[in-house]
């Protein structure tokens, strides 16, 4: 089995348990801050932006940053000009959650990209 076979199967297991949670998760949701503005930000600019991502470790490279503070990471980017953030996601494969992203968006004024795999 390689590694995305891996990736799929983890998902569909995690997919699983999410459903019986789907209550929580509409909730969750509908409490969510509206989108902040990706393609004013950078896209349509006459330069080139950088995005910037916040990762712990990957299956090809393995611990990248064991020891990760998404928030100061986030910052330190956004004082140092990206123009947007990535935000790994996946807690199995990658080390990351959702809650990095809430805690990193309650800290930073620029748009985030969840980054995670998604399937159903």
């Amino acid at each position: 089995m390689n590694i995305l076979d891996k990736i799929i199967e983890t998902k569909f297991r995690e997919v699983k348990v999410l459903r019986k949670q789907l209550g929580r998760l509409s909730f969750e949701s509908d409490q969510t801050p509206f989108p902040r503005d990706f393609l004013n930000k950078s896209i349509l600019k006459d330069f080139v932006g950088v995005i910037a991502e916040v990762k712990r470790r990957s299956p090809g490279a393995g611990s990248i940053r064991p020891d990760l503070d998404p928030v100061k990471l986030a910052l330190d980017y956004e004082s140092s000009g990206a123009v947007a953030l990535s935000i790994l996601t996946d807690r199995s494969f990658f080390g990351g959650s959702l809650e990095d992203l809430k805690k990193v968006r309650q800290h930073v004024k620029l748009p985030i990209l969840r980054k995670d795999f998604i399937i159903d």
